[in-house]
């Protein structure tokens, strides 16, 4: 990443950034956010920088695109109707929390046990 004037982040070393600048001189950071095998591209021109990767590693076509999830977690481009030029960018943890419940159930299921269904508050009052 060094090549591409990336610099690592010295609180987690897969998180890359460099200084950018908009069309319109607004400056900026571009980050890459690196996870075993999978790129996250933030930057106003992210294909660039993909494409510039891919000239040092190996990348998939079908794989350069907007990204649906990252990390487990749902990822959501949207427009506010108040702004809709603005691209806004929302992480929801719906799909992930399923997983995980359903392989707490199946887990539990294993054993002869249920989650129970009436519950008030995902704590016990006396927690």
């Amino acid at each position: 990443m060094e090549e591409l004037h990336f610099i690592s982040c010295l609180a987690d070393p897969d998180v890359w950034l460099r200084p950018a600048q908009k069309h319109n001189g607004t400056k900026y950071y571009e980050y890459v956010l690196i996870y075993t095998n999978d790129f996250l591209c933030i930057s106003t021109y992210p294909k660039k920088i993909l494409d510039s990767i891919g000239m040092h590693f190996k990348l998939k076509p079908k794989s350069i695109k907007m990204p649906e999830v990252s990390l487990g977690a749902n990822l959501e481009c949207f427009m506010l109707p108040d702004n809709p030029s603005k691209q806004q960018w929302s992480m929801s943890s719906t799909n992930y929390v399923k997983q995980a419940v359903a392989n707490v159930e199946k887990d539990l299921d294993e054993i002869g046990k249920h989650l129970s269904t009436k519950i008030a508050s995902p704590m016990s009052s006396n927690y």
